[in-house]
């Protein structure tokens, strides 16, 4: 784990800024906070030890999730994650990127895509209704905020891939089909957990 850092430290959401994440298991994660403010890019990239951040930017973004802010600052104080400054904003921010809501109870939901620009806040490019079988939107990122220490790690394992991810850990719209059907199958009797028939 990442040695415990001062209690006064608070979180950065400027563009640009670089996290280091602990993830357990031997592995650090890295991670860029987006245009937008709220989200923040995690890398195709792990290391056993921390790395430069030239290392960590020649690599793709691999998802981008929404982190619950007051979360991020708990992770710096507990040492769970290191920042590591502020560096050029990578260019796979500035593609478009897809994201789903996934209303309960119903298997309707609402897509989007949006873009971010150098030089303007995040704009809608599309917004459309579906059905979450939908193949186009396999891949959008589930709407909902992450815990920076509680839920990022077990996540970014999952979308990394080299190992087996926990079976209760969603993300992208496919996982979390995936885990609502097993929460479905786990827990017959529980009327929350049923799958809808719309």
């Amino acid at each position: 784990m990442a040695t415990k850092a001062p209690a006064a430290q608070k979180a950065s959401w400027v563009p640009g800024t670089l996290y280091a994440v602990d993830g357990g298991e031997g592995w650090f994660y890295y991670g860029q906070v987006a245009p937008d403010k709220y989200s923040i890019g995690f890398f195709h990239f792990r290391s056993a030890d921390l790395v430069d951040a030239s290392a960590v930017v020649a690599h793709p973004l691999m998802c981008r999730i929404g982190v619950m802010r007051p979360s991020l600052g708990r992770a710096l104080r507990a040492g769970c994650w290191t920042q590591l400054g502020k560096h050029p904003q990578h260019p796979d921010f500035f593609k478009p990127w897809g994201m789903v809501q996934c209303p309960v109870a119903t298997n309707k939901v609402r897509a989007e895509i949006r873009q971010d620009s150098p030089t303007r806040p995040s704009v809608l490019v599309r917004e459309w209704h579906t059905r979450n079988d939908d193949p186009e939107i396999q891949d959008f990122e589930v709407m909902a905020a992450w815990d920076a220490m509680a839920h990022i790690p077990a996540r970014l394992k999952a979308d990394y891939g080299a190992e087996s991810a926990d079976w209760h850990v969603g993300g992208p719209l496919w996982r979390y089909r995936q885990v609502r059907q097993e929460y479905a199958r786990r827990f017959p009797q529980q009327p929350w957990h049923r799958l809808p028939t719309d």
